[in-house]
């Protein structure tokens, strides 16, 4: 049996794909941090302290255990989902 907490609706991805690309801006970022345990994640850190990144939405269980880096919140994607529903209910 599936465990179907792991995976989400093809149109729930493409929405908030949509969503992140229409308030998506190009950043340079100098230099990234040797935080994670894998160091080919720390670009993604890097990235969110050069934009100042509210969430980091992923997959990789290293990030997660990590649960925030400075002031990025790092979620799964339903994790997420849960708090934008949380945010539209309000």
């Amino acid at each position: 049996m599936k465990d179907e907490s792991k995976y989400n609706a093809m149109s729930h991805v493409r929405r908030l794909v949509g969503l992140a690309l229409s308030h998506a801006r190009k950043v340079d970022c100098p230099s990234f941090p040797s935080i994670a345990r894998d160091l080919n994640d720390n670009y993604l850190l890097g990235i969110c302290d050069c934009c100042s990144a509210d969430f980091l939405i992923t997959g990789d269980k290293d990030l997660l255990d990590l649960k925030r880096y400075n002031s990025t919140l790092i979620l799964s994607m339903s994790q997420f989902a849960r708090i934008i529903g949380t945010i539209g209910s309000v």
